[in-house]
């Protein structure tokens, strides 16, 4: 081509080849039936590019006009709507042309460099099954989903010229102020370069080293980090900085520098980046090359934990009382991030609104800095100590997580923490026995005791106590906060003996039955009550007393006394008996005369003997007691009448009579033991002597032995 335009030969020479090059490409996509997926794609990505060459030896000139630079956006629907290029399916995926969202996905970007054309081939392969998982899509040369959307900067089709150099950009890297990471979520940096003008070249390398200096201290360890694009690319893809061996396995917190600096970086119209050109407040996020430093970007490694500290556990209590919570960043070799959020949440299991749960959230704008913007372990202040009080005052178990994160993305958690206060009292159960009787004896009563849920709850679950005399009681109940009930219980112990005072007795003696009644009172400061008001005791037979009874009184409780023992009861129903008859008193010759004494044991005999006389012979003497009972006492009386003709003379044995002449003597004496008896003078001189048997010998007209 030239500026004086085309001949007839010429034109009908490109005319046919442009001819051949359009049947063969839409042979190569017409022809299409590699079944792979992937080989599709690739023959779709290679038809795209051989379509925008025929597209571009068609219309270059309308495109680019004189310029020697340039630059233009050809999608898919352009190609397709010249004919150019067929349809682009594959079984389950749409490519080029989204009709759901009338969008192309796919298409070709043509850069001009004087005499010199570069095509970047853009495909989108959307995986129709892959429902909104974007994994089963296919991208080649760009990471957008729709080719039309593609930034102006990536394509510039106005540009007439090319003399901006290409443009380092970082991703991960903080610029200036740095990052904050911990040995878990360390990002790795990432590098990209990217040309506005006519794309890049197809090598590019940039250096890079870490340090813990800044780069005006001296660096040791230069780097090479290389990319490889197609010529005229406009981007490259984003490569990966490998991490200092610090970063990635640090045994304490660490603060690293990262300085990358161009080294061969150059786009197709020759314009090279190099370093100490730019300054930071032209870059506005990009890459940062000052002048002094050099530093790209800082990264600190915090590894240390914040640290929460708060007030002991409290098991359950009775009175209100109050919790604390501190949490803190702690330095760790000059470094500490600084705390970033804090969350507490305390929860109740006993009610969902008993006034003291709640959560406390804080978060901090920005990890702590000095007046310069640099990092400093001193700048903390109040970002990096939290302190945070609460009274406990409502009834509950609470339980306390607490969380509290730095910029480093460290997290502590503390869910160990519990709050017991409990101000409300048990509740009394049922008492056993539920309705005692009375009893004299010490008693057992227990009580059940109750607390409401999730509360402290009762330390046992029934009572015990043992009682005397008493007729109610109290058992003290507690929970394991210390709260107490007084629960009242029914005793009913009586141990005092009930009084019982006699009445009805009689001085007079009678045969009848008497009864004698006691009245029944109780006494005592516990009273069960007499369980009769009268009690009797009914004497009869034989009877002689002052101290009777109306017999034993008892309280419901089982005590008894027997009534007082005052009365007089005389009863009688037994005669007199004979208690002896003396017969000695007097002898005669007309019988025998004596007593009869009487005995009787209860209302006494009437005389204390009884006389006769004149008995010869037994009779019966009656004898009587006051009351009127009579007995008839026997006198048994024999005798034997002596005399000369039927008594042996000179102690001969006659018929039980013994008598002896006194030889002539005066004096008297006893008769002989031989003879027995008690020699009795007799009126005729003579004496006779009875035997032992006879009481008493008697003479006068005849001589008579009374036995």
């Amino acid at each position: 081509m030239n500026n004086k335009g085309f001949t007839l030969v010429e034109l009908l020479i490109t005319i046919t080849i442009l001819g051949i090059v359009l049947a063969f490409s839409i042979a190569i996509v017409n022809n299409i039936t590699v079944k792979n997926k992937s080989q599709t794609y690739q023959i779709y990505s290679d038809s795209l590019l051989q379509s925008s060459k025929v597209y571009n030896d068609s219309y270059a000139e309308d495109t680019f006009g004189n310029r020697e630079y340039g630059c233009t956006k050809v999608p898919y629907s352009t190609l397709k709507q010249k004919d150019l290029i067929s349809n682009m399916t594959v079984k389950g995926a749409q490519c080029g042309y989204m009709v759901d969202t009338n969008k192309d996905s796919s298409g070709v970007i043509i850069r001009k460099v004087k005499d010199k054309y570069y095509y970047e081939t853009f495909l989108y392969c959307k995986d129709e099954g892959a429902e909104n998982n974007k994994d089963n899509d296919y991208v080649k040369g760009g990471v957008k989903e729709y080719f039309s959307e593609l930034d102006e900067d990536y394509c510039n089709t106005t540009a007439t010229k090319d003399n901006e150099p290409p443009t380092i950009h970082y991703r991960n890297v903080n610029i200036r102020t740095g990052h904050f990471y911990n040995k878990k979520n360390l990002p790795k940096p990432q590098v990209k370069i990217t040309d506005s003008g006519v794309g890049l070249n197809n090598v590019l390398d940039v250096n890079y080293d870490w340090d813990s200096k800044k780069a005006s201290d001296g660096r040791k360890t230069i780097e090479l980090l290389r990319f490889t694009t197609r010529k005229g690319a406009g981007t490259t893809r984003w490569k990966d900085i490998p991490l200092s061996p610090k970063l990635t396995s640090p045994d304490h917190s660490y603060k690293e520098y990262l300085q990358v600096s161009p080294k061969n970086i150059e786009d197709l119209a020759n314009n090279v980046t190099v370093d100490n050109i730019e300054d930071v407040t032209t870059l506005k996020g990009h890459a940062y090359k000052d002048n002094v430093s050099g530093e790209t970007g800082r990264f600190y490694v915090d590894i240390k934990a914040p640290i929460i500290k708060r007030s002991n556990n409290v098991k359950w209590r009775n009175t209100s009382f109050s919790i604390w919570m501190y949490v803190q960043d702690p330095v760790d070799y000059s470094v500490r991030s600084g705390i970033k959020s804090v969350t507490y949440t305390l929860s109740n299991e006993y009610t969902t609104s008993s006034g003291n749960e709640g959560t406390w959230t804080i978060t901090s704008d920005a990890p702590p800095r000095n007046n310069n913007g640099n990092y400093s372990a001193a700048a903390g202040g109040s970002s990096s100590i939290f302190k945070q009080t609460i009274t406990i005052d409502k009834p509950g178990n609470y339980k306390l997580h607490v969380r509290v994160e730095d910029w480093a993305g460290n997290v502590t958690e503390d869910n160990s923490g519990f709050y017991q206060f409990d101000d409300i009292k048990p509740t009394c159960g049922a008492q056993s026995p539920s309705n005692p009787g009375w009893t004299n004896k010490n008693r057992e009563i227990t009580i059940g005791c109750s607390d409401q849920a999730n509360l402290s709850g009762c330390k046992q679950e029934r009572y015990s106590k043992t009682f005397g005399e008493s007729y109610t009681g109290s058992i003290k109940i507690y929970d394991y906060a210390g709260n107490s009930t007084t629960c009242p219980v029914t005793t009913k112990v009586d141990k005092t003996k009930p009084n019982c005072t006699s009445r009805g007795g009689s001085d007079t003696w009678r045969t009848a039955p008497l009864t004698i009644y006691g009245d029944c009172t109780d006494q005592g400061t516990v009273r069960s009550g007499c369980r009769q008001t009268t009690y009797s005791k009914i004497y009869s037979g034989n009877v002689k007393t002052k101290y009777g009874y109306g017999g034993t009184a008892y309280d419901n409780a089982g005590n008894s006394r027997d009534c007082t023992k005052n009365q007089t009861v005389h009863i009688d129903n037994e005669p007199p008996t004979c208690n002896g008859v003396n017969k000695t008193t007097t002898y005669s010759a007309n019988g025998v005369s004596g007593k009869v004494k009487c005995k009787d044991n209860y209302s006494g005999c009437q005389s204390q003997s009884y006389s006769f006389s004149g008995i010869k012979s037994s009779r019966t003497i009656a004898i009587k007691d006051n009351i009127g009972h009579t007995t008839n006492c026997n006198v048994s009386v024999n005798s034997t009448t002596c005399g000369s003709g039927n008594c042996l003379e000179y102690g001969y044995n006659r018929s039980s009579c013994y008598w002896r002449v006194q030889d002539g003597h005066t004096s008297e004496r006893g008769c002989t033991t031989m003879e027995g008896g008690e020699m009795v003078r007799m009126s005729d001189g003579y004496r006779y002597c009875c035997p032992p048997s006879a009481k008493y010998c008697i003479a006068y007209d005849t001589y008579t032995c009374y036995y």
